[in-house]
């Protein structure tokens, strides 16, 4: 802890000398803009503004950091813990704001371009089945806080919204291949295009890698991708996505008698609709319907076992599901007066399942939700901005649930800000942990292996935060600190059952079973001295106190990342990466068994060197890196330990 505070307090102080020695050159250069998010309220406003922290990652940010995975983009936003989970969807990528979570992540909402990817029936979002391409990305906003009041009841943590890249004004073709160490074999083809009043892009890829060294995780994933923009008269305007992804994903052990090595076929589909129309001046109406789909066919072949009144055979367990999501939305956006800005909307959303082996045999079930929203927007004077909203709620699963939000922000002058918010958030059941029965069944014999305890309640969250908000030497220098405090209660947690009957694990059940107090410290820096030179820096310190101190061990109570970019000339970038973890104590299950050791400070260092040149007209661009300088970076647990990888990628605009 005190190592950290020295390394944070160094940095800050290295970063403040650099800005105060560049000020007059770096003024002269250019001026750099406070970024406007819509996320937080559904309203479009400068951070600075927002009623709640939000971190925005843009393109050159993206860019800067060379990562191949859109989840390791996550690093760089203070509070956010991103690691590997085992679970029954084998070894995927967690993503979590502020820990409490498993490898399900069911905390945070999720949206692309609006569009939730947040599915059921475990409330979930498995990032590397998503038919996504990190170079379509344009930014991503994410709300470092409840935003219920503005996304429901699963933006209980934070929210995340992906905005990609519109194809209005752009023109070609693009292409991008990366081969790297562990058989990393990526490929991006997009082309980008008008024809009359429609504009359009298409992209397609390929992904490939052999995963994590010793462990069964070898996966591909194929996506083909779509958007349309087409501007109907000078009132409304027609926007079309679509998407489709493949894969397989490896998953299984070697050692385990009935998860055996398998490999499990994913696929993932989307289509999206949104018109827009300009009633008048500040005053919008938008529609939006999407269609997402998820499905998997997973077939496991047991060793020969001998169970109970069975004899020795072996068994095949299937475990295939699918799941679609029908979501509609009308949202208006108006503004009666210079100083009043509002925004409110109706939605509906059908969730239809079919996963028999995680609901005993129940062949469908469904589940729906309606909502109210309402945002908005007083400044009351020049210096003070105050904001109120809420969302309310009924779903098939809890009933109603109302989420608030109240935000004060004073600006002590254009530079600078205070923000004052205290919000209220609710995460509905997932329909597994309302209604689910995940039982395997060996013959007339059947082995329970997780089920719902029934009737449980959402789970609720307050938070309170002070936040503070500063712009310096034309905007090249930003900062945003928040303190905070939050309590959350009502958490649905897993325990076992020792007096059920089982086969080879007791049986664990769901319930209404912790709360938790997380009080911290959140601090993000961008300096960008030059058009030629950025650095970004995000630290958190995060104290959590559960109820239950087994699930204590959830992230680290310190987290650092430290990001450098220099263009060296005119053709040469390079850049590099610092991502540090506190330590996280011994890991203990549920039946109280000792998972993992304890853990100590965990650090990693990517480095990458790019050159930008033409090649027949063409602008290319060839980049060597290094992901993790180091021997190895323990991520949570031991078994997924990430060891030095190295790549070579190739881009070129056609």
């Amino acid at each position: 802890m005190r190592g950290h505070r020295v390394l944070v307090c160094a940095l800050a102080a290295a970063l403040a000398g650099a800005a105060h020695g560049a000020e007059d050159a770096a003024e002269q250069e250019f001026l750099r803009e406070v970024p406007t998010v819509l996320t937080a309220s559904r309203l479009l406003q400068p951070v600075s503004d927002a009623p709640v922290a939000v971190t925005v990652i843009d393109r050159a940010t993206i860019e800067a950091t060379g990562v191949r995975n859109i989840t390791d983009l996550f690093r760089l936003v203070p509070g956010m813990y991103v690691r590997p989970g085992i679970g029954i969807e084998g070894i995927v990528p967690v993503v979590s704001y502020h820990g409490l979570t498993n490898e399900f992540a069911r905390r945070m909402q999720v949206l692309i371009d609006g569009r939730s990817v947040y599915l059921p029936p475990f409330s979930t979002v498995l990032w590397d089945d998503l038919p996504l391409a990190i170079d379509d990305i344009d930014h991503i906003e994410v709300v470092r806080g409840p935003n219920a009041a503005s996304y429901g009841a699963n933006a209980y943590f934070g929210t995340i919204n992906i905005v990609t890249r519109t194809p209005i004004g752009g023109e070609g073709a693009y292409a991008r291949a990366r081969l790297g160490s562990n058989g990393v074999r990526d490929v991006v083809l997009r082309h980008t295009d008008a024809q009359g009043p429609v504009d359009y892009r298409i992209s397609a890829g390929h992904r490939a890698d052999d995963g994590y060294p010793e462990q069964i995780d070898r996966q591909h994933h194929d996506f083909l991708t779509g958007e349309a923009d087409l501007v109907l008269n000078n009132r409304d305007s027609l926007q079309a996505q679509i998407g489709y992804g493949a894969g397989l994903r490896q998953l299984g052990g070697t050692t385990d008698p009935v998860n055996r090595p398998r490999a499990k076929k994913v696929e993932d589909g989307h289509l999206q609709l949104r018109w827009q129309r300009a009633i008048a001046p500040h005053d919008e109406l938008s529609f939006q319907y999407f269609y997402e789909q998820h499905s998997a066919t997973e077939s496991d072949h047991t060793l020969p076992l001998d169970l109970p009144g069975q004899g020795v055979q072996s068994y095949t367990l299937r475990a295939d599901y699918r799941f679609d999501r029908h979501d509609v939305e009308l949202v208006r956006t108006l503004e009666p007066r210079a100083e009043l800005r509002l925004v409110l909307g109706a939605g509906a959303r059908v969730d239809e399942i079919k996963a028999p082996i995680y609901f005993d045999g129940r062949p469908y079930l469904s589940s729906n939700l309606q909502r109210l929203f309402v945002h908005i927007e007083w400044r009351t004077t020049s210096a003070l901005l105050l904001q109120a909203g809420g969302m309310l709620e009924h779903t098939s699963i809890s009933g109603v649930d109302f989420s608030p939000r109240i935000c004060a922000t004073y600006h002590l002058s254009d530079d600078q800000s205070l923000r004052f918010s205290v919000s209220h958030a609710t995460r509905t059941p997932s329909l597994f942990e309302a209604q689910g029965a995940f039982v395997l069944h060996f013959g007339s014999l059947a082995d329970p292996i997780q089920q719902s305890g029934g009737q449980l309640q959402p789970e609720h969250i307050v938070s309170s935060a002070v936040g503070y908000h500063a712009s310096a030497l034309g905007g090249q220098f930003q900062t945003d600190l928040k303190v905070y405090r939050d309590h959350a209660s009502h958490m649905i947690e897993e325990t076992a059952d020792p007096n059920a009957p089982y086969v080879f694990q007791p049986l664990t059940v769901l319930r209404n079973l912790n709360d938790a107090r997380v009080r911290g410290a959140e601090l993000e820096i961008h300096y960008q001295p030059s058009a030629q030179t950025r650095y970004l820096l995000a630290y958190a310190n995060t104290t959590i106190d559960n109820s239950d101190p087994s699930q204590g061990r959830t992230m680290p109570r310190n987290l650092l990342s430290l990001l450098a970019e220099q263009r060296l000339g005119e053709n040469w970038t390079a850049g590099a990466a610092l991502y540090l973890n506190g330590r996280l104590p011994a890991l203990t299950g549920v039946y109280g068994q000792l998972n993992d050791a304890a853990l100590g400070y965990q650090g990693r260092i990517d480095a990458h060197l790019s050159r930008s040149f033409y090649t027949m007209g063409r602008k290319a661009r060839l980049t060597f890196g290094v992901e993790n300088l180091g021997s190895g970076f323990v991520e949570f647990r031991q078994a997924t330990t990430f060891d030095r990888r190295g790549f070579i990628e190739g881009s070129i605009g056609l």
